[in-house]
């Protein structure tokens, strides 16, 4: 019997301001679909920063999830494990330099927007999840 699960992700934009820089963050959920725990998945988003000044910047995601490991949350106390990563090859978690791992520069000029993918997987080999419905929500932070 497969176990079928609907994952998704919601991205929350908190700012951190210290200046009179304006920085716009526009998101998308990350939707993963139907997903086999046992076999995982993997999702692609984007992230898009417009800043009114130009300058370097630090974007962090940070999880609801508690400790190191992103939880999907599900049915009771169920949870799928799954990561949000820089890079296609799945190397490099994106986090917030506190517990997963480091935040993402970007240089913006003030004008054009930039715009980051994000990698997002959920593991393989995780058995014993029950049907249902999974969400966590990222908070997005830029740091200038």
């Amino acid at each position: 019997m497969r176990v079928l699960n609907a994952a998704a992700l919601a991205l929350l934009v908190a700012a951190a301001a210290r200046s009179v820089v304006a920085c716009e963050v526009d998101t998308r959920p990350l939707e993963f679909g139907i997903v086999e725990p046992v076999r995982g998945a993997s999702a692609r988003g984007r992230l898009t920063l417009t800043c009114d000044t130009p300058g370097t910047f630090a974007i962090g995601l940070t999880s609801q999830s508690d400790g190191t490991a992103r939880l999907l949350a599900g049915p009771g106390t169920a949870h799928l494990v799954y990561q949000i990563f820089t890079d296609g090859s799945l190397s490099v978690p994106w986090g917030d330099n506190i517990t997963v791992g480091p935040t993402v520069g970007v240089v913006s000029d003030g004008e054009q927007a930039v715009v980051l993918t994000l990698y997002a997987e959920i593991f393989s080999g995780q058995s014993g999840i029950p049907p249902g419905d999974y969400a966590d929500q990222l908070t997005v932070t830029v740091n200038f």
